[in-house]
């Protein structure tokens, strides 16, 4: 109590000898804190909008996956539903999904081809071990050596 009295006499000697210097003072302290409080505004509006995309992305790929036990009607309904937008923005959504997992399964798929054709195996025989004809082997194969693939 003491010191707030102490401060009060020291800040009404300080108003009354320079006030135009402490108007000046307070009014930059209200634009700082003007500027703070929109910095503020702006930090939580886009933490807000990157947690709602991640909801989003999460949502997405909840559905994505599902499609591999339920039908793609059933997946592209539910989300639709579920980010309240049209039946073919949710299809579209999904199928870049499906696309983007098929693309690393094919490439994972490739992969294992050329490492079964190091290994020596015939065209026949990892055609056998990925389910593929043995003229999708050769191709894969010689995309691969020429730089395509």
């Amino acid at each position: 109590m003491r010191r707030s009295a102490l401060w009060n006499t020291r800040l009404e000697s300080e108003l009354r000898q320079h006030p135009e210097h402490l108007r000046a003072l307070a009014e930059t302290l209200q634009n700082e804190a003007i500027q703070l409080a929109q910095a503020a505004e702006y930090i939580e509006a886009a933490r807000a909008a990157r947690d709602q995309q991640r909801e989003r992305e999460s949502k997405i790929n909840y559905w994505a996956s599902e499609s591999e036990c339920r039908t793609d009607e059933f997946c592209i309904a539910g989300l639709s539903q579920e980010l309240s937008v049209s039946h073919r923005e949710a299809e579209m959504l999904l199928i870049r999904q499906w696309s983007i997992r098929g693309h690393a399964a094919k490439a994972r798929r490739n992969r294992e081809i050329m490492r079964l054709a190091r290994l020596g195996w015939t065209n026949v025989e990892i055609s056998a071990a990925v389910h593929l004809h043995p003229k999708s082997i050769s191709r894969i194969v010689q995309a691969t050596l020429r730089g395509n693939r």
